[in-house]
């Protein structure tokens, strides 16, 4: 039969540091984990349409406007809303994030654009000067108190008359 007894005799002194120790361990991980804060989005100026408007989030590292690469956490404005209020949880303070909101006419869940200009109301988390797709650097914003509600005003793109067969009815 195995004994714990030699494990039980540790005299007082050591009994005191491993108490200390672990004590230091429990704290320094409080200490060193990282905060999360909870980010409010509020979206203005969403053209009345019959398509949801998609709010999509990304952190950094991940493919910004990549097809491939999922949002990091997506939601969904019902269609018909010109206006929404919403909050993404749990997000790491300190962290950078870039938000891309697409009103999705089509369906498809990405941003369609037609000789690089974009075919669906838009906007992203900054503005800025860049030509064509940004990059997620370009549109970035660190997420801090002090950045935790961010307003965006949608750009609306309007659809040109088209002839024929090249409506939006007939795609």
């Amino acid at each position: 039969m195995l004994s714990l007894t030699p494990f039980l005799t540790l005299d007082v002194p050591v009994m005191k540091a491993l108490t200390v120790f672990s004590l230091i361990l429990a704290l320094s991980g409080s200490v060193f984990a990282q905060q999360t804060q909870n980010l409010n989005v509020l979206v203005n100026g969403i053209p009345e349409s019959n398509a949801p408007t998609l709010v999509m989030l990304y952190a950094s590292g991940t493919q910004f406007i990549n097809e491939q690469t999922p949002a990091l956490e997506q939601q969904v404005i019902a269609a018909g809303q010109t206006r929404a209020s919403l909050q993404f949880s749990s997000l790491q303070t300190g962290a950078f994030y870039a938000i891309m909101v697409v009103q999705d006419l089509n369906g498809n869940g990405a941003l369609d654009r037609k000789n690089g200009r974009p075919t669906e109301s838009y906007v992203f988390s900054e503005t800025g000067t860049f030509i064509g797709t940004p990059s997620f650097s370009d549109v970035a914003f660190k997420l801090s108190p002090e950045t935790s509600a961010v307003l965006l005003n949608m750009v609306e793109v309007k659809a040109k008359a088209k002839t024929g067969a090249e409506t939006l009815s007939s795609r």
